[in-house]
């Protein structure tokens, strides 16, 4: 009878994460450095049955073989055959035992050779090779499994400030998206009459609003924005991640320059220009213009940020 060949180790994870990972054969080539590709057959669950399509390394070349799983015992054992490309088959058999009261499990995994014919003499040498192999393969799962391990509880310390900053984010678009809307619908509206003073109160609190209000919600939006950019892990060559950083920033030029002007004109001509001044008219649809263009800019990076097109 072929050597059966045995290793096991010890990880910190609980045993249906370790069970659930490792009968599921088509994580193989994540671990098992000669497994190439493996594919499962139907989309249905893991069950007694279920077959797998893989390709594995040996020696110079590679070959195509498939899986079968014989026995299945969640989230305590499996067994499953392999067979195909070579005149072997392998039987091999996996066992998950809780320790540290299902914090941690111990990965005990049993595999044997039975060579056909000419495959015969190939069993001492590919016993030999995964004596050696195997323990390596557990190690890199044993790595694997628990920087998953260490991850997730890194994303569970960091999920309340990346809550805060997602808040923050929302509320300062929100503001100042608001904000620039009501104070340019009421600027368009209050232009189209003839009360002077009410005119220029109104461009005069506009003015305090959004050096108070808006700026600050611009900034802020901004800033909250970079903050999840870093929080979501995605690259700032993004498409969409440029789109709406862009966006804001001609926003915030064109709210400090061109309305900003226009807006200082139309305060003085409100406040000591005659009733009947030819400029208000002009400079009222270039403002009315340049907010149409900054609400168009908002929206864009709103819309960039909400549905992440890609190009």
């Amino acid at each position: 009878m072929a050597a059966i060949v045995t290793s096991s180790i010890e990880i910190s994870r609980g045993p249906n994460e370790v069970f659930s990972y490792v009968a599921d054969r088509s994580h193989n080539p994540e671990w098992i450095d000669s497994v190439v590709s493996a594919h499962r057959e139907g989309a249905g669950p893991l069950a007694v049955g279920s077959k797998l399509q893989a390709t594995r390394r040996v020696g110079p070349r590679t070959v195509r073989y498939t899986e079968e799983m014989l026995e299945l015992d969640p989230p305590r054992s499996w067994a499953n055959r392999g067979y195909g490309g070579l005149p072997v088959t392998v039987l091999a058999k996996g066992r998950v035992e809780p320790l540290a009261d299902g914090k941690q499990s111990r990965l005990t995994i049993s595999t044997q050779f039975q060579g056909h014919g000419i495959g015969k003499l190939l069993v001492r040498l590919l016993t030999r090779r995964l004596t050696s192999q195997l323990p390596r393969d557990q190690q890199k799962l044993r790595q694997l499994l628990q920087q998953a391990t260490q991850a997730q509880t890194s994303r569970l310390r960091s999920q309340p400030m990346e809550n805060l900053f997602k808040f923050l984010h929302i509320l300062a678009v929100i503001v100042w998206v608001g904000g620039v809307l009501t104070v340019n619908v009421l600027q368009v509206l209050a232009g189209r009459g003839h009360d002077g003073a009410a005119q220029a109160s109104l461009l005069h609190l506009s003015d305090l609003y959004g050096r108070a209000v808006i700026a600050p919600a611009a900034a802020l939006t901004l800033l909250t924005g970079l903050v999840r950019v870093e929080q979501i892990d995605v690259g700032y060559g993004t498409f969409w991640v440029a789109w709406g950083i862009a966006a804001i920033v001609l926003s915030l030029v064109l709210g400090a320059t061109l309305i900003r002007v226009t807006n200082a004109e139309l305060r003085r001509i409100a406040a000591d220009g005659p009733a009947d001044d030819q400029r208000w008219p002009t400079l009222q649809r270039r403002a009315t213009t340049l907010f149409a263009i900054n609400l168009l800019l908002l929206l864009s990076a709103v819309w960039a940020m909400e549905f992440k097109p890609t190009l």
